[in-house]
């Protein structure tokens, strides 16, 4: 039996067509905008907030808060007032002298400096 009319019923044939807003040429132009928008390079924050330091630390806002005191006794940094912050690099040299990882003064010997020569 063949069909007259020539073609699909509307039904069918919707569900075989590409949606039209992702194949458009409006809908390229947008994409491309978007993507100019975006910058390549997003640092990661040198200062934290509140939630980032307790995020790092593994601790909530009110175990961190409790523990301030003694933490910043022991040497912790302390809250920068006016960047209403932490120094991320500051907070992770302090977890590393504390781990351990990190040499004393006394054991550097500043004449490795002066015998270092670059590859070439």
């Amino acid at each position: 039996m063949r069909w007259r009319g020539g073609g699909r019923s509307a039904a069918s044939s919707s569900r075989h067509q590409r949606p039209r807003d992702l194949h458009s040429r409006s809908a390229l132009k947008s994409r491309a905008d978007m993507s100019r928008a975006m910058p390549r390079f997003i640092p990661d924050p040198r200062i934290w907030n509140q939630h980032q330091l307790c995020a790092r630390l593994g601790m909530c806002a009110q175990t961190f808060k409790g523990k301030q005191a003694d933490l910043e006794a022991k040497g912790f940094p302390r809250k920068d007032p006016e960047l209403g912050g932490w120094d991320g690099d500051a907070v992770e040299q302090w977890l590393d002298e504390r781990a351990g990882l990190v040499r004393d003064d006394e054991e550097f010997d500043a004449g490795e400096l002066d015998t270092w020569e670059p590859s070439r």
